[in-house]
């Protein structure tokens, strides 16, 4: 079943949430060629539907988007600051997926596609 162009940011956050598995996958299997292509057209601004197509890649049923890989910082000595807000897609075409910081460490949510940290928006106050 075809997945909506509305499911487009969806797909793309879960491409982002995902990306370092396929990495390791297309690493040990010898697709990454492949896999490099997909993540630069998707990086490109091309919807991720179209591109899946081009690849006659499936998308999956159902998307779980959640935060990157985290860095432990704890080990740094730095105390930790509390913010208010969270973290949304860093790319130009966002996606639409939201993180907040690791509770523990205090580490950034990254995205995978763009290989950057995410956006910091603050939480704006209610005066």
């Amino acid at each position: 079943m075809a997945a909506e162009r509305s499911d487009d940011a969806a797909f793309t956050a879960w491409w982002c949430v995902s990306l370092q598995r396929h990495r390791e996958e297309a690493d040990e299997f010898g697709w990454r060629p492949t896999l490099d292509a997909v993540t630069a057209d998707i990086e490109a601004g091309n919807p991720i539907q179209d591109v899946f197509d081009k690849y006659r890649l499936p998308l999956p049923v159902r998307t779980d988007a959640d935060r990157g890989a985290l860095v432990d910082l704890g080990s740094l000595g730095i105390d930790r600051v509390r913010t208010e807000g969270d973290y949304g897609c860093p790319r130009e075409r966002s996606c639409g997926r939201r993180a907040g910081a690791d509770p523990d460490s205090g580490a950034e949510p990254r995205c995978a596609i763009a290989d950057r940290t995410m956006r910091y928006q603050p939480k704006r106050s209610e005066r």
